[in-house]
């Protein structure tokens, strides 16, 4: 529940609706999410991440396009192209990230729903988002009132999260959170089978 709202406010709070342009950087467990609650609204979704890894499972999600960050020039090629992009993604280098903002309309909002790395800090010239009118904001959870609204909203719209499920055991729980770490998550795991292991 906790990665479904926390993409879903964001939205909420854009005021995204029917032909809204809306970029979720990072495709993880919580963009994911993110983007089926994008199209859900009506919303043009692009699709934002480092490589092309995840382009297919992107457009399965429901994309309509994909940007691939470590494309040369993907800021000039998509270029005033997003109304509101949601940051899923912990990467928040400097140079990348001016890139991003890059992406956004004048009036565009940016919604930061991730932390940075530890240690890393948000860099990001100030220009950049002067010279466009750049709204800047973050994003933690929702209320007990969004999440209802979340919930009815979910179930009208049949959305369910992108689940890989995994017996536990300590093998398995050891190579599921390795692959976590890998960032080979697809893109939530459940463990079950509990009663196997604990009788």
């Amino acid at each position: 529940m906790c990665g479904g709202i926390t993409g879903f406010r964001p939205l909420m709070t854009a005021g995204v609706k029917k032909g809204t342009r809306v970029g979720v950087n990072g495709i993880g467990g919580i963009g994911h999410m993110t983007i089926l609650f994008a199209k859900a609204l009506g919303a043009e979704v692009t699709a934002i991440s480092r490589n092309h890894n995840k382009e297919e499972l992107a457009k399965q999600l429901g994309a309509d396009h994909y940007i691939a960050t470590s494309d040369e020039d993907f800021e000039v090629k998509n270029f005033d192209s997003l109304d509101v992009i949601v940051n899923t993604a912990n990467a928040y280098e400097k140079p990348l990230m001016n890139r991003v903002l890059q992406l956004l309309v004048p009036f565009g909002h940016f919604v930061a729903i991730t932390a940075p790395k530890l240690g890393e800090m948000l860099e990001i010239d100030p220009i950049v988002l002067m010279m466009n009118n750049i709204s800047f904001s973050g994003n933690l959870i929702g209320s007990p009132g969004d999440i209802e609204h979340l919930l009815k909203f979910a179930a009208e719209n049949n959305i369910k999260p992108w689940v890989e499920e995994i017996s536990i055991s300590e093998s398995n729980v050891s190579k599921a959170w390795k692959r976590m770490e890998d960032g080979d998550v697809k893109f939530r795991f459940v463990l079950t089978d509990y009663n196997k292991c604990f009788k």
